[in-house]
């Protein structure tokens, strides 16, 4: 990635490469993968805040991928339990991940409304997302993103998270 391409969520000054650091991220066979993080470090005299760079598959201080951890939080919304989970993961470390998810599932959905009409002038309907489900209503935000052509990924949460890095400076 080039130096100067990101801003800093901080105080909207260019971002310079800094560093790297190793990290592991978990997958849903327990399988241990090594990756490189970048590190970057805001120019401003004022701010020198730092930041890390992650790929939309890694979830912020989680260990499990974030393809593992939407399969835990769909399959938990779906059936209403953990018990048919394949997850490698503790039962309290999943069901904490679903708790996360709802508290911080309905800020990112106010977020991405926010950021579509800040950004890109367009009302998402209260009527059509009003009697839906947290999950049906993400998913319904993030399908206007990629018909804006503004995220493609394949994970709700990892689309959630590059819209919202890329527009504001929070994630779920």
């Amino acid at each position: 990635m080039k130096s100067g391409a990101l801003l800093c969520s901080e105080c909207g000054g260019k971002l310079v490469v800094n560093s790297y650091y190793q990290r592991y991220v978990i997958e849903s066979d327990g399988f241990r993968q090594k990756i490189k993080i970048m590190q970057t470090l805001c120019v401003e005299k004022t701010c020198g805040k730092t930041h890390a760079i992650l790929p939309h598959f890694v979830t912020p201080h989680k260990r499990y991928s974030t393809a593992v951890i939407e399969q835990v939080v769909l399959s938990f919304k779906e059936s209403g339990g953990l018990k048919n989970s394949d997850c490698p993961a503790e039962d309290k470390t999943m069901r904490g991940w679903t708790k996360q998810f709802e508290l911080r599932g309905k800020i990112a959905a106010n977020q991405l409304q926010k950021i579509l009409y800040d950004q890109f002038g367009r009302l998402a309907s209260m009527i059509k997302l009003i009697d839906l489900k947290l999950i049906q209503r993400l998913k319904v935000l993030v399908t206007e993103f990629e018909e804006l052509k503004a995220v493609k990924c394949s994970s709700l949460i990892g689309s959630i998270n590059i819209i919202l890095s890329r527009y504001s400076s929070g994630f779920i």
